[in-house]
């Protein structure tokens, strides 16, 4: 029979910490700043990576009774060094980012978690754009996924702060691309871009295409484009230039729509949504048609879409949540066996 006693194993972690807190037994002692850590060798590398390979890599701090290190938080320090001896710890607002941080230095996988779930629970306004920094930084896709999400249905109260303009050049133009982005106008985009950028601008003109291509400027009112967005010297290279005249034939040429990038024609999430019907194949003088049109009866006007890869004839189409879907049904061409399915996105 096996048998594991709990009173035991809690006895031994209050033994051990009482043993470091009291100096008793340790062989190796930590400096950080003015403070000094008497520890116990086997127990930092049982409950660390870091140092384990650091006492096992032949390195000098192998055989050093002491050694520094530099540029943490002894506070937070000791945190960490409680929770590698006894498994428990505290986690408030004010250490979190810094033990976040060690915790991810000293490769303790169960303290970085904890740290992510105290951020899950505590989420808000004011930590959310430190919070997705501090993911980045650390590259840990499940905080970032997170925050990142947060940001996006916050945005509108989050882009003014100056935790914004703080981000790096790839977590803003991850953020601004996402569709999720809670915006009421893509201008307020566009403006976020130009904050960022013009915050140190020096530094930062290289991202001026990559910020660009994720505003998507068709979906910006035409007078808007023409006052602001093409006096702006973000827009001034040839790219930019072609961004813009694209977004204004959207605008005067409603039949070339279906020619523009999809991205910049998808509505985010947050964009009220307008009926159309959607008018695919049909019969015209020379026989089938694969032409595709839809009309807006708000404006009264029909645009051409992408045409069908084939010609219509008794195919079924419908309306499936966000897609309009073309189905081929086998029964209707019993000698060919054939089933096909296509689909148009919501975006037109």
């Amino acid at each position: 029979m096996s048998f594991f006693s709990t009173q035991h194993s809690d006895a031994l972690r209050a033994n051990v910490e009482s043993f470091r807190v009291n100096g008793n037994y340790t062989d190796v002692t930590i400096l950080i700043e003015d403070k000094k850590f008497s520890c116990h060798r086997a127990i930092l590398a049982a409950g660390s990576y870091y140092f384990k390979s650091m006492f096992s890599s032949g390195m000098e701090e192998t055989h050093k009774s002491s050694f520094t290190i530099k540029q943490i938080d002894p506070l937070v320090f000791g945190h960490v060094l409680h929770f590698i001896y006894t498994g428990s710890i505290t986690i408030t607002s004010g250490i979190v980012f810094e033990l976040f941080s060690q915790s991810h230095m000293f490769q303790i996988s169960t303290l970085v978690e904890l740290c992510v779930q105290f951020f899950k629970e505590k989420i808000n306004d004011s930590n959310c754009l430190c919070a997705l920094s501090l993911a980045d930084a650390h590259a840990h896709t499940d905080l970032y996924e997170f925050t990142k999400q947060y940001a996006c249905e916050h945005f509108t109260s989050l882009v003014n702060d100056e935790d914004f303009i703080r981000l790096s050049g790839e977590c803003v133009v991850d953020l601004l691309k996402d569709r999720r982005l809670n915006c009421t106008a893509e201008s307020q985009v566009f403006e976020a871009a130009v904050r960022w950028l013009e915050n140190d601008i020096e530094h930062r003109k290289s991202y001026r295409y990559q910020m660009m291509t994720c505003i998507k400027f068709p979906l910006i009112r035409q007078s808007y484009l023409l006052d602001v967005v093409i006096k702006s010297p973000h827009v001034a290279c040839e790219k930019g230039q072609e961004m813009i005249e694209e977004a204004l034939s959207f605008h005067t040429v409603p039949s070339r729509r279906n020619l523009l990038h999809a991205y910049q024609i998808t509505p985010r999430y947050s964009f009220p949504y307008t009926e159309a019907a959607v008018l695919l194949g049909g019969r015209v003088a020379d026989g089938l048609s694969s032409d595709v049109e839809y009309y807006r009866p708000d404006t009264r006007e029909f645009v051409s879409l992408k045409p069908l890869p084939f010609k219509k004839r008794n195919e079924y189409a419908a309306c499936v949540i966000e897609l309009v879907r073309l189905t081929l049904s086998p029964s209707l061409y019993p000698q060919q066996s054939i089933f096909l399915a296509t689909a148009f996105p919501s975006f037109f």
